[in-house]
């Protein structure tokens, strides 16, 4: 079974990346960043990357957040380059794909770079057809401090997600992913109010 993740209300920040390339012939390229990498200095699998890129002036909160609490690996981090300091996650495993073949990206600028969102209802959706690693990401969340929040738009809650916002006030929601359940069992899960056939109804105590 696969896991998806929805990212279309993020893609304004959609930046596709495809490995390294000669650069021109004559071109002075600017100087190479401070990266603290893991397995992708310079895309060695010759895949395309689809990157989601986020500004914010909470790196370190976005950090903890998405890597201790979600789970997403931190690929990479580069300080002080042309004027910015990021972080790179991981997304990649989570959809059965090559752990860096997607990532999210949060950068912060030293002149400012505020990240605040602008609208409640601007979301990252995990889909997952495995309850029990829903349960131990909210878990992860919960013991760094956070706590469950309804979602914007009443039908993710409607079909029983869970939702946490992230430190810049983005929705992290995650799903059953109803597709790959049988009709009894989904049927199961919608008795009762806020879910509570759900394996986490106690999250909505």
């Amino acid at each position: 079974m696969k896991t998806h993740v929805h990212l279309l209300p993020l893609l304004a920040g959609l930046v596709l990346a495809f490995g390294a390339n000669a650069a021109p012939a004559n071109t002075q390229k600017p100087a190479a960043p401070n990266y603290k990498s893991t397995t992708m200095p310079n895309n060695p699998w010759g895949v395309s990357v689809i990157r989601v890129g986020r500004p914010t002036d909470k790196l370190a909160e976005n950090k903890r957040f998405y890597s201790e609490g979600v789970g997403f690996p931190v690929i990479q981090s580069f300080e002080e380059h042309q004027g910015f300091s990021g972080v790179i996650l991981g997304a990649g495993e989570t959809l059965g794909l090559h752990p860096e073949a997607l990532n999210i990206e949060f950068t912060t600028e030293t002149k400012g770079s505020p990240g605040e969102v602008k609208n409640d209802d601007t979301n990252l959706v995990f889909y997952s057809p495995d309850w029990s690693k829903i349960v131990q990401i909210a878990d992860r969340l919960i013991a760094l401090g956070y706590k469950p929040v309804k979602a914007h738009n009443p039908w993710w809650d409607s079909y029983c997600s869970i939702s946490f916002k992230d430190p810049d006030g983005f929705r992290f929601i995650m799903i059953p992913k109803w597709g790959d359940l049988e009709p009894a069992e989904y049927n199961n899960y919608l008795k009762g109010d806020n879910c509570a056939a759900t394996p986490y109804a106690r999250y909505y105590k």
